[in-house]
Formats: structure tokens, C-alpha cells, sequence
């Protein structure tokens, strides 16, 4: 979801900058929700000693880690597309005019 709204904010707002609102609170949410499940795949999922133990689940969820890292990098490419459009340019100096 903040892909798409990063996305739709640099797409229509005026300054590229308030794309900041979206990449601020989804650069920390990527970080921490990567990191806890790295952490349950370590010391839960692949743990034989843990109550938790399961190969599916760790499989899973390396899985659902690869598939997300995916989606970052496609939407990183559209926003540095999004940054480049030279039809910002042209827009912005419609509406002051």
C-alpha cells in the first residue's frame, strides 16, 4: 500500500518532496517487519529446540521476504521514473501560470 501512495503522491502533488510522507513511515515499516521475520526464522522456524519449529513456515516465510524485497526494487525504479518525468516540469508550470 505505501508503494502505491508514494507512487500516487509524486504522480500529483506539486512538490516531489511530500513523497517523503509515504517513504518515511514505509522505509521503517519495510526495516522492522524484515527484521522480526528474519529474527522468527532464525530462532523459530528453522530452531529444532523451539516449540515453533516448522520448515514449511521458515520456507514461507524466506519466501514472502524475497517477493517483498521484489516489489521494493520494481517500485523503486517507478519512483526514480516518477522523479525524472520530464512532464512534472511541464505541469508545474502550467498551474502557476
Amino acid at each position: 500500500m505505501g508503494n502505491f501512495c508514494c507512487s500516487f503522491v509524486l504522480k500529483v502533488a506539486d512538490k516531489r518532496w511530500y513523497a517523503l510522507t509515504c517513504l518515511v513511515p514505509l522505509s521503517y515499516l519495510y526495516v522492522t517487519v524484515n527484521v522480526a521475520a528474519f529474527w522468527m526464522i532464525k530462532n523459530q522456524y528453522w530452531n529444532s529446540t523451539s516449540a515453533c519449529f516448522s520448515v514449511l513456515n521458515g520456507v514461507l516465510s524466506v519466501i514472502m521476504l524475497v517477493l517483498g524485497f521484489i516489489v521494493v526494487i520494481f517500485a523503486i525504479k517507478n519512483w526514480i521514473h516518477l522523479w525524472k518525468d520530464p512532464r512534472f516540469d511541464q505541469l508545474k508550470t502550467i498551474k502557476t501560470t
